[in-house]
C-alpha cells in the first residue's frame, strides 16, 4: 500500500492512556510505602551541612518547667474585704440619679403587690407620694433644670400623673421610718420589704453609693486598691484611668503585701514556643509563607528600631518560650522560683530579665506594677519584688454599653483662643438622652436681631451656640506652687426677651450643674486637655462577673476625638451689610 492510498486511509499512529498504575507483584507494601531512595540520607547530610544546621550550638530545648508562686487577693476599694464583684463596677460606679420613669415603675409595682385598691387610693391621696408636677418654664434660671422637661417628659408625666404614686419616695419614707400613721400597717410594711427587695434587684443599691472616684478637674478616676485581708491598708494605686477596662498597666505598687501569709503553690507546666505574625520558620527545610519577604524589608542607618526588630526576627525569634501562670482570678501572684529542664535532662533556674540594680528597669516590663512615685526612691529589694509580681487584676472581659445618657465634649479654639465646654446630650426627666440644643429652643433667651437696613453695623460679641460653656484661665492658690494656672468654667450670660442679662448653666453634671453664689466653679487642670479635644461619656456598663451575677453601674468614660473646635466668637465686628448689592449696581453690566 503505498503512502497516498494511508492518507487516503486517514491512518494516524496516536498513543493515549487515562491512567498509569504500577503493578506488584510482592506480597506486603511494606517497601514500598517506605519511599526509600537510593543515597538519599547522605545527600540529607551534605545540605544539612551546606546550609550551615549542623553548625548550631544550642541543642537543647526545654521540655519541662516549675513555678512556685505566691498569691495575694485584691479586694475592693470600698472596703478591704475580698473583691465579689468586677473592679470596674467598683470603681467607676457612680451615684445614680433615680428618675420619673423608675419612680413611676416603683409605684406600678407597688400597686401589683399590694393588690388592695384602697389601701392603694389612700397612698394615691398623700400629697407626699405624689408624682412631681411638671416643670414651669417661668423658673428660668432658678432652676435651670426646668429646662430638661422635653416634649417626651412632658407627655409621659401627663400620662400617669394622678394615676399612680412615686414609688420611690415610699421607700425613701419607709426606710426613714416616717410613714403616715393611718398608713403605716402590717400589710403595707410587709410588701414594702418585698418592693425593696424588687427594687434591690433590679436596680442594684445606685442610691447608696458612696463617694465618687471621678475627679472632674483631671478627667480621670483615682483610687486605692486594698491587697490581702480586710485588716490590710491599701496596696495598689489606680491612677490616670479614663474608664473602660482595667489591667496592669493602671497599677502602681503603694505598698508590698504580707507574701508569708499565704501558702507557695508550685505547678509543672510544659514551655512552648512564642510565635508571631512574619516570624520566620524555624527549620532550614521550611519555606516560609510568600506574603513574607525579608529582603524587601528596607532601612536607613538610623533606623535602629527597625534594625533591632529584623535581628530579633531572624536570629532570636525562636529562642522565646512561654509558660502558663496558674492562679486565682483578682490576685497579685509573686513568682518566688521558675527552674526549666531541657532535653538533655539538665535543670536551670531562670532569674528574673531585670536586674536589682536596675532601678528603672521595670517601665520596660510587662504585667508588673510599677512603683507609685514616692517621697522617696525605692530601694533594690523593692524593684525586684515588683519585678516578680504580676497583676491579675478582677477586672471584666467584656461589657454591654448603654447610650450616652451625657455626652460633652472639652475642646480649645484657637481662634477665640479659649477653652470650650461643648454639651451634646443631657439626661431628660425620663433619664433618656436628649439633645442640648433641642431642649433649650427659644427658651426665655431672644436672638440676635438682623440689621434693620443697609448700612454699617457695629457687633460687640457675636454669638455662639447656647451649648457652649467657656472655660476661663485663673490662679489657682490651691495647688502647689501658687503660680499653676487652671481653667474656670464660667456662666454665659445671655439676653432674655424682656432685656434682663442670665447666667446659662449647663444642664448635665459633668461640667457642673449647680453654681451656687460664692461657691467654687468648676475648674479643669491647664494640662489636662491639650490640642486633643476630649469627650466625656456618661453611660449605664452592664457585665456579667465569673460566678454569673448580673452588674450594672453608671460610669464616665474619656474619649480623645477632633483635634480642635471653632466657635466662631468673635469681638468688635463691622459689618456693611448692602455692600454687595451697592457693588453690583456700580459694576457695568455685561
Amino acid at each position: 500500500m503505498t503512502w497516498r492510498e494511508m492518507r487516503d486511509l486517514r491512518l494516524t499512529s496516536d498513543t493515549t492512556w487515562a491512567r498509569v498504575e504500577g503493578s506488584p507483584r510482592a506480597d506486603k507494601p511494606d517497601e514500598a510505602l517506605s519511599a526509600v531512595i537510593g543515597g538519599g540520607p547522605f545527600w540529607l547530610l551534605a545540605r544539612e551541612w551546606a546550609l550551615g544546621e549542623l553548625q548550631g550550638n544550642d541543642a537543647a530545648a526545654p521540655i519541662s518547667a516549675e513555678v512556685t508562686t505566691r498569691a495575694v487577693p485584691i479586694g475592693t476599694h470600698r472596703s478591704g474585704a475580698q473583691s465579689t464583684t468586677l473592679l470596674e463596677a467598683d470603681i467607676e460606679a457612680e451615684p445614680y440619679a433615680i428618675d420619673l420613669r423608675i419612680r413611676v415603675q416603683a409605684g406600678l409595682e407597688l400597686r401589683r403587690l399590694l393588690g388592695d385598691d384602697a389601701l392603694f387610693a389612700d397612698l394615691l391621696a398623700s400629697a407626699q407620694f405624689r408624682l412631681p408636677d411638671l416643670p414651669n418654664p417661668d423658673d428660668f434660671p432658678e432652676p435651670n433644670n426646668a429646662l430638661l422637661a422635653d416634649a417626651a417628659s412632658r407627655a409621659f408625666l401627663l400620662a400617669v400623673q394622678d394615676r399612680t404614686i412615686d414609688g420611690y419616695a415610699v421607700l425613701e419614707h419607709y426606710q426613714a421610718g416616717d410613714l403616715p400613721n393611718q398608713l403605716d400597717t402590717p400589710q403595707l410594711q410587709k410588701r414594702l420589704d418585698e418592693l425593696l427587695a424588687w427594687f434591690t434587684q433590679t436596680y442594684t443599691a445606685f442610691p447608696t453609693i458612696g463617694a465618687s472616684n471621678w475627679i472632674p478637674s483631671t478627667l480621670e478616676y483615682q483610687a486605692e486598691i486594698h491587697v490581702g485581708d480586710g485588716n490590710e491598708a491599701a496596696g495598689l494605686d489606680v491612677d490616670d484611668y479614663n474608664g473602660g477596662r482595667l489591667d496592669w498597666w493602671n497599677f502602681d505598687l503603694l505598698r508590698e503585701p504580707q507574701w508569708d501569709a499565704f501558702k507557695p503553690r508550685t505547678d509543672e507546666t510544659l514551655p512552648t514556643t512564642v510565635e508571631f505574625p512574619g516570624m520566620p520558620m524555624s527549620r532550614y527545610w521550611e519555606l516560609e509563607d510568600r506574603r513574607i519577604d525579608f529582603g524587601q524589608v528596607t532601612a536607613a542607618r538610623t533606623d535602629l528600631s527597625r534594625l533591632v526588630l529584623i535581628e530579633f526576627a531572624l536570629v532570636y525569634g525562636e529562642d522565646w518560650f512561654s509558660i502558663p501562670l496558674q492562679g486565682p482570678r483578682g490576685a497579685m501572684i509573686r513568682i518566688e522560683n521558675l527552674e526549666v529542664v531541657n532535653t538533655f535532662g539538665e535543670r536551670f533556674v531562670v532569674a528574673p530579665a531585670g536586674k536589682p540594680s536596675a532601678l528603672t528597669w521595670d517601665r520596660w516590663s510587662t504585667g508588673h506594677p510599677s512603683h507609685a512615685p514616692p517621697s522617696r526612691e525605692p530601694s533594690e529589694d523593692e524593684v525586684a519584688a515588683a519585678q516578680s509580681t504580676v497583676v491579675f487584676a478582677p477586672a471584666t472581659l467584656s461589657s454591654t454599653a448603654g447610650p450616652a445618657i451625657e455626652d460633652v465634649i472639652i475642646a480649645r479654639d484657637e481662634m477665640a483662643n479659649l477653652l470650650w465646654g461643648i454639651e451634646v446630650f443631657a439626661a431628660n426627666l425620663l433619664g433618656e438622652p436628649a439633645s442640648v440644643i433641642d431642649l433649650w429652643g427659644d427658651h426665655l433667651i431672644a436672638s440676635p436681631s438682623d440689621p434693620a437696613g443697609p448700612g454699617l453695623y457695629y457687633t460687640l460679641m457675636t454669638d455662639v451656640a447656647r451649648n457652649w460653656y467657656p472655660f476661663a484661665p485663673i490662679l489657682d492658690t490651691s495647688v502647689s506652687p501658687a503660680r499653676a494656672t487652671a481653667l474656670e468654667r464660667l456662666p454665659f450670660l445671655r439676653t432674655t426677651h424682656e432685656g434682663d442679662l442670665v447666667p446659662v448653666l449647663p444642664l448635665g453634671s459633668l461640667l457642673g450643674r449647680d453654681d451656687p453664689p460664692g461657691s467654687n466653679r468648676y475648674r479643669l487642670a491647664e494640662e489636662t486637655v491639650n490640642r486633643i479635644a476630649q469627650r466625656i461619656v456618661r453611660r449605664f456598663e452592664r457585665a456579667r462577673g465569673p460566678d454569673g451575677r448580673v452588674h450594672l453601674w453608671m460610669a464616665n468614660h474619656r474619649i480623645p476625638t477632633q483635634p480642635q473646635k471653632q466657635s466662631g466668637l468673635r469681638f468688635d465686628v463691622l459689618t456693611d451689610v448692602g455692600q454687595e448689592e451697592r457693588s453690583a449696581a456700580a459694576s457695568p453690566s455685561e
